[in-house]
Formats: structure tokens, C-alpha cells, sequence
């Protein structure tokens, strides 16, 4: 899971120079999966191609596929256990949502 909203909070690390308008601000990025290692903190900069190269090669597609962007890009696979069983789903509770009333939206 992930999100490019910054969120205007100052980033102690700069972002690595590829070129003048790509790589910019770190963004958090969630790997939830019963093979995502157990409270990992990856150190590896990865980027929004790092999800195409990921699925490129769950699914072996030759790397650099779709060109630049996932040919540069990591896997994630440092993320990743395939060696264990997959971990079971643990369910968690969260308040129910209702969405704002609003002129299209009907009351729960």
C-alpha cells in the first residue's frame, strides 16, 4: 500500500538525482502480505516502478518491460520471505464508517 502525498513534512534525506523530474520526497510503502517479513524496515530506496518490477517478476515478465521506469526500478523482493508458510489473516477491529451525508449518498 501506498500513497504519493507527501504531506509537506521535511524529509531528512535527499532523494537520489536521476534526472530533473522523477524521484522526489519519500512516501511511505506498506508491503502487506502473508510472506512480508515480520517488522522489516526495508533500507533500500525503492520507487512507484519498484511495484511494476515486483509484478513483473511474481508473474516473469522479462524485466525492463514496460522500458525505463521498471527496468531501473528494485523488486521489493527484500520485503518478501517465500522460504516461510504464509502467515494466517489476523482480522483486527476498526470503527464502523459511514460516509458524510451528502445529496447522492443514502443514510446507513
Amino acid at each position: 500500500m501506498t500513497w504519493d502525498d507527501w504531506g509537506g513534512w521535511y524529509d531528512h534525506v535527499p532523494p537520489p538525482i536521476i534526472n530533473r523530474y522523477e524521484l522526489g520526497f519519500r512516501v511511505p510503502l506498506l508491503v502487506i502480505s502473508p510472506y512480508a517479513k515480520r517488522g522489516y524496515v526495508s533500507k533500500v530506496t525503492h520507487e512507484f516502478g519498484s511495484i511494476l518490477a515486483f509484478s513483473e517478476e511474481a508473474f516473469g515478465i522479462p524485466k525492463g518491460a514496460l522500458k525505463a521506469t521498471d527496468r531501473r526500478a528494485d523488486d521489493l523482493m527484500d520485503g518478501f520471505d517465500f522460504t516461510q508458510g504464509p502467515r494466517a489473516f489476523v482480522p483486527i477491529k476498526a470503527p464502523p464508517f459511514y460516509p458524510a451525508k451528502g445529496p447522492n449518498i443514502e443514510d446507513p
